[in-house]
C-alpha cells in the first residue's frame, strides 16, 4: 500500500465531503431567499412537486461545477510532494489555501451561470411565465427548466474546471523549499563545489 496515494486520496474525499455539504447549505439558503419565495411563504414547506424538482436540478447543477475546484487543490499538493516537499504542514496548508481561492471562485461561477441561464430562459420564453407556473406546481414546466440548467450545466463543465485548473503554477509549486534537516542543499547549475578542508591525524 503507497500511503501518499492513500492521503491523497484522503485528503479529496474529506474537503469533497465537507465543502459538498456546505454546497448544499448555501445553495438552499440562496434559493430560499429568491426563487423559492413566495407571499405565502417557501414553496417547498407547502409541498410543492414542481418547486422541489426545480430547487433539487439546481442544487445538483451547482455541486457539478464547484466539484471541479477539487481536483486541482489535489494536483498542487500532490505535485508538492512527490517535488520534495514532503507530507508536512505547511504543505497542506497551502494546498488547502489553494482549494479554498478555486472553491470560492467556483462557486461564485456556477451560482452566476445558472441564475444567469435562468433569467435568460424566462426572457426567451415571453409566452410563459415559468416561476410562476411552478408557484402554481405546474410540474412539466419545471422539468423543462431544469433540463435546460443540467444541459447547460454539462456544457461549461469542462470549461469551467480547465479554468481552475490554469490557475495552478505547478512549475513554482515543484520549487517548494525541502527541509533537509541542516544539510546543505545540492549545488545548483555552474556552481562551483568548493571542497572541504581535510583533517590529518596527528
Amino acid at each position: 500500500m503507497d500511503l501518499r496515494t492513500l492521503f491523497f486520496a484522503s485528503y479529496e474525499l474529506l474537503i469533497s465531503v465537507v465543502f459538498g455539504l456546505i454546497t448544499v447549505f448555501i445553495c438552499i439558503k440562496v434559493l430560499s431567499h429568491t426563487y423559492l419565495k413566495s407571499k405565502k411563504g417557501n414553496l417547498l414547506l407547502q409541498g410543492n412537486t414542481a418547486a422541489s424538482l426545480f430547487a433539487s436540478v439546481m442544487i445538483v447543477t451547482v455541486l457539478i461545477l464547484v466539484q471541479g475546484s477539487v481536483l486541482p487543490s489535489v494536483d498542487a499538493l500532490r505535485t508538492m510532494v512527490l517535488g520534495g516537499a514532503g507530507i508536512t504542514f505547511s504543505v497542506v496548508l497551502i494546498s488547502f489555501g489553494y482549494f479554498l481561492l478555486f472553491y470560492v471562485i467556483a462557486l461564485v461561477i456556477s451560482i452566476s451561470v445558472i441564475f444567469l441561464t435562468t433569467q435568460i430562459y424566462l426572457v426567451a420564453t415571453v409566452n410563459i411565465d415559468e416561476m410562476n407556473e411552478i408557484r402554481k406546481n405546474n410540474v412539466g414546466v419545471a422539468i423543462l427548466l431544469s433540463a435546460v440548467l443540467l444541459a447547460m450545466t454539462l456544457f461549461i463543465r469542462t470549461p469551467v474546471q480547465r479554468f481552475i485548473s490554469s490557475l495552478v503554477n505547478y512549475e513554482s509549486l515543484e520549487r517548494i523549499p525541502v527541509d533537509n534537516q541542516g544539510e546543505k542543499p545540492p549545488p545548483g547549475k555552474g556552481e562551483l563545489i568548493v571542497p572541504e578542508k581535510k583533517v590529518m591525524p596527528q
